[in-house]
């Protein structure tokens, strides 16, 4: 179909080149072969008058025009993506669809599994792509290649809508044979003691436990860091080191690893777990069903108040 001289088709393959910045990537975007997005770019070119990507170096770049261009396209997709919308509500025994969430690796590990299982049970044809968070989240949003966002409520993004999934206490993991461990874990011991941290891997996302513990104005003795939390519980087993972790993660890995988890001697505030989605895609039926059970799934896993009980100081 053509409007005014330009074949609508086109602006899916401009879409995917001006995200891109690459032929080869852009055509694997939306299932095309090279030779066709080669194509799809030269009748692009001759319709804008416009070289669109240049060469530079080894790599592509975009023009100008490409770069003015990179916003309204991806805004009239979406809102054609909103009016064909179809009518009526999202039948989750029946449809075939597929959704793209961004979490982090506790979510994955903690939540994900009782999620696909759910999924499984009652949308057979829901099928779940899961990416790890980062820096670019709020752009994945807006061109809508996101459909949930799954984050710590302080890495909450400005101006979208969001809604609060559960609250999990921090706890202070070690080896259940760690020697340097007494009775209880006072606050002395615990700065005292060397441990395995995660590390700054972006900016945006400083380690959750270290911003919580900067007002405390004590730092702790770093034997080791990781880049991931979900990393910490595996290694503490054989070590005289401290790790302080999330409940429902540090719970799960207690039924598999040798590990005493003690309640934190510190007041910081809990991890607080919040879902925030595109506000383009707030009537769309799917997205709701999919938020719908992502907070059924997190709630019962994480009943109010149960995580904080379940951790104490162990003898």
């Amino acid at each position: 179909m053509r409007y005014h001289k330009l074949d609508l088709n086109l602006l899916v393959a401009l879409d995917a080149l001006l995200e891109e910045g690459s032929v080869s990537r852009a055509a694997e975007r939306i299932y095309l072969s090279q030779p066709a997005m080669s194509s799809a770019l030269a009748r692009l070119r001759e319709h804008f008058g416009d070289q669109l990507l240049v060469p530079i170096g080894r790599r592509m770049v975009l023009t100008e025009r490409a770069q003015a261009l990179r916003g309204e396209v991806r805004a009239i997709l979406l809102r054609i993506q909103q009016v064909t919308q179809p009518l009526g509500g999202f039948d989750p025994a029946n449809a075939e669809r597929t959704f793209s969430i961004a979490a982090s690796d506790y979510f994955s590990i903690v939540v994900l599994p009782h999620l696909l299982a759910y999924c499984s049970q009652h949308a057979p044809g829901v099928h779940l792509d899961v990416y790890p968070l980062s820096p670019r989240l709020s752009e994945g949003l807006e061109r809508g290649d996101i459909d949930l966002l799954i984050v710590p409520s302080i890495y909450a993004l400005p101006d979208y809508p969001q809604s609060t999934l559960f609250e999990d206490p921090w706890v202070a993991a070690a080896w259940s044979d760690n020697p340097l461990i007494g009775d209880t874990l006072d606050e002395e011991r615990y700065f005292a003691l060397e441990h395995v941290i995660k590390r700054e891997n972006h900016a945006m996302f400083p380690p959750l436990d270290e911003r919580m513990l900067s007002g405390l104005k004590r730092r702790r003795k770093v034997a080791s860091s990781v880049p991931q939390y979900s990393l910490l519980p595996m290694c503490l087993p054989g070590t005289p080191y401290l790790a302080t972790v999330q409940a429902g993660l540090a719970r799960l890995y207690a039924q598999w690893l040798p590990l005493r988890l003690m309640a934190l001697p510190l007041a910081i505030p809990p991890l607080i777990e919040i879902m925030q989605w595109p506000h383009h895609k707030i009537g769309d039926h799917g997205i709701r069903w999919l938020r719908e059970s992502v907070a059924h799934v997190c709630a019962s896993r994480f009943a109010r108040g149960e995580p904080r009980e379940a951790f104490s100081p162990q003898s």
